[in-house]
């Protein structure tokens, strides 16, 4: 059984709509969550894929959930860094890797600024 779906009814998750919004001292920003720089090719980055590492047993958190704990840059790519929160006493980890260059280094250093919030408040940051 073949099925075909019509192109123009798809939703592709790259084409979000985004809220671009004026920022006197950034010129134009966006909330982290809706960024167009947040995918990897066609799948976007946010909210994370967290996986459990360790702690009080998994309860499986999807979405903007938990406090964010810790980030680092990969060694190995630079376009590409791990977050680490903290939900329900247990850690959870989560990759990010972007296609757009230096974006990463950005996104790294907001973050380190933001340990100890909330993973849904962060992702409501306004980024240039």
């Amino acid at each position: 059984m073949k099925v075909f779906l019509r192109c123009s009814s798809l939703r592709l998750p790259h084409k979000r709509e985004t809220q671009v919004k004026k920022n006197s001292a950034h010129g134009l920003t966006m909330e982290l969550r809706r960024h167009v720089f947040m995918s990897h090719g066609w799948v976007r980055l946010w909210p994370p894929d967290w996986k459990w590492a360790c702690g009080a047993d998994n309860t499986h958190p999807i979405g903007e959930m938990g406090v964010l704990e810790n980030i680092q840059r990969s060694t190995v790519d630079p376009n590409a860094c791990n977050l680490m929160m903290n939900h329900a006493g247990a850690k959870y980890v989560a990759r990010l890797h972007f296609d757009h260059e230096g974006f990463c280094d950005q996104i790294c250093d907001l973050l380190s600024r933001h340990y100890g919030q909330s993973v849904q408040e962060i992702a409501e940051l306004d980024i240039p």
